[in-house]
């Protein structure tokens, strides 16, 4: 059994109702592909996310995440970014998806493995978000319960036999 986890968060300050209204409503049409997914949000989007069937709501402030205390006092953003997408708020989040999974591992443990995917995948999967999610939900479904602990990354793959370990490759 696999679980998915996610995570949305207001960081930009200015969350207008109609953004947060498109982006509640692209996640909702991709969770309903889910039989389950972990959805890691603030309190003030609990009702968006119960309204959701397929969704399990962990509802934790970022600011009360042991990665946001960690890196609170952290000086310093990227040179090379984007200055308006990527704000400290941003890293932190980003930062933080370790932690979700593991929130979510001890919330629902037993799972043969745990995987991310981001809320907002269908700005990348734009023409065919649902059946992009759908073969990806499947492909890790059929991983064997012996599949070694691994990163999977949609849209991407790699051979260990080509690489060695995740370590080696430069």
């Amino acid at each position: 059994m696999s679980i998915f986890v996610t995570a949305i968060y207001r960081i930009y300050g200015d969350e207008r109702p109609e953004y947060c209204d498109e982006v509640w409503s692209r996640f909702a049409y991709l969770a309903q592909q889910f039989p389950a997914i972990h959805l890691f949000c603030s309190h003030v989007d609990a009702v968006r996310a119960m309204a959701i069937p397929t969704v399990i709501p962990h509802y934790i402030e970022l600011m009360e995440t042991e990665t946001y205390k960690s890196l609170a006092d952290a000086s310093g953003l990227p040179e090379i970014r984007n200055t308006v997408k990527d704000s400290k708020e941003f890293m932190l989040l980003i930062n933080a998806k370790p932690e979700f999974i593991r929130r979510a591992c001890n919330a629902a443990s037993g799972a043969a493995r745990y995987i991310w995917i981001d809320a907002g995948i269908q700005k990348i999967l734009q023409s065919n978000p649902i059946g992009s999610v759908q073969q990806m939900i499947a492909r890790c479904q059929t991983l064997p319960p012996s599949y070694p602990p691994t990163v999977l990354l949609p849209g991407i793959e790699w051979h260990r036999k080509q690489y060695g370990s995740i370590a080696d490759i430069g």
